[in-house]
């Protein structure tokens, strides 16, 4: 699915190139505030004896940082909308004109509800990855490549602490997605049911008006409810479990670093200030495994919506109608 995807719609990779290249400009410069900060904190050599020139140089080379970093991810973050809610648009189009133009008995495969639920909350499902995808996996990743290395130039130790504490969390995240996956493809066909009982129970209530009839249609209903209510709390259960699991991981693992570095300071290894850096830097690292796994529990809602939505967009054509020109009323 999603190299079909990125095969029908290659025409927004300039943009993502140029989403890719700020995200690179942000993210190292936001990484490189940490070595700035471990700089002015070895000019204060001690009580009232402090490189004040040197310290206010330091402070302008942070506020530019941080201000071009911000603005660099403002712009990224508009390119990113508008690649996916043009992705989202084209796809929903798409799947409204197949189905428009669709064979009667292949129609009859799949109830009202849920086609109607494949063209609103599934696409909706597809722009929310999408957007996850670009705004914080690839940034993620980035940071963790960067923050690597400037770990390595301060202490190499340190680093390879780092480098052997930090996947614990990504065999707990591993170990929650994968269990997780089945209850997002039930939620997605739960949600289908409910939409179609619900264009039933509205049709035949137009032309049935009876008080046992009502009692039916409202027990239909919620036993519908209920296990979707149920098929929806697993799934958002186990999704929820990532983040704070690998939080948790990482916190005991920067607890140990913590420990570990002000060992090495005091035997004179490393400066306060470059310990300070080293810290920020563990801090750093860990994060975008949250970010990660958290992506990738929502992706994973993504792909079995876009799934879903292909299923809708090939569906067999009545009268053979030529799929629609996808640059034409749909293009951001």
């Amino acid at each position: 699915m999603c190299r079909r995807l990125i095969r029908d719609y290659k025409r927004y990779i300039l943009p993502f190139i140029a989403s890719m290249v700020l995200a690179l400009i942000s993210t190292g410069l936001a990484l490189f505030v940490p070595v700035l900060m471990g700089q002015g904190m070895d000019t204060i050599i001690g009580v009232g004896d402090v490189d004040f020139d040197s310290l206010f140089v330091i402070i302008r080379k942070m506020i530019l940082a941080i201000l071009i970093s911000a603005i660099s991810l403002w712009i990224m973050n508009g390119i990113n909308n508008r690649i996916v809610y043009g992705i989202s648009t084209n796809l929903r189009g798409r799947a409204f004109r197949s189905f428009v133009g669709a064979r009667y008995d292949y129609l009859d495969t799949y109830s009202e509800g849920d086609i109607v639920s494949r063209i609103i909350v599934d696409c909706d499902a597809i722009s929310d990855g999408l957007l996850l995808g670009f705004n914080q996996f690839f940034i993620g990743v980035v940071t963790i490549i960067v923050t690597l290395v400037f770990m390595i130039r301060i202490n190499v130790y340190l680093a390879l602490a780092v480098v052997i504490l930090t996947p614990l969390s990504l065999f707990v995240a591993r170990f929650i997605i994968k269990n997780s996956n089945k209850y997002f493809e039930q939620q997605a066909k739960s949600r289908g049911e409910i939409t179609e009982t619900s264009s039933d129970i509205i049709t035949m209530k137009k032309v049935i008006n009876d008080e046992a009839a009502e009692e039916y249609f409202v027990e239909k209903f919620e036993d519908i409810n209920t296990k979707n209510e149920k098929v929806s709390r697993k799934a958002t259960f186990f999704s929820s479990l990532t983040n704070p699991m690998t939080r948790l991981v990482n916190a005991i693992c920067y607890a140990l670093l913590t420990f570990g570095g002000g060992i090495i300071a005091i035997k004179g290894d490393i400066t306060i200030g470059g310990l300070t850096s080293f810290l920020a830097y563990a801090s750093q690292f860990a994060k975008p495994f949250n970010d990660i796994s958290s992506v990738v529990t929502e992706l994973q809602n993504s792909i079995v919506c876009l799934k879903r939505m292909y299923e809708l967009i090939d569906a067999k054509q009545e009268n053979y109608m030529e799929e629609c020109d996808m640059d034409e009323g749909y293009s951001i």
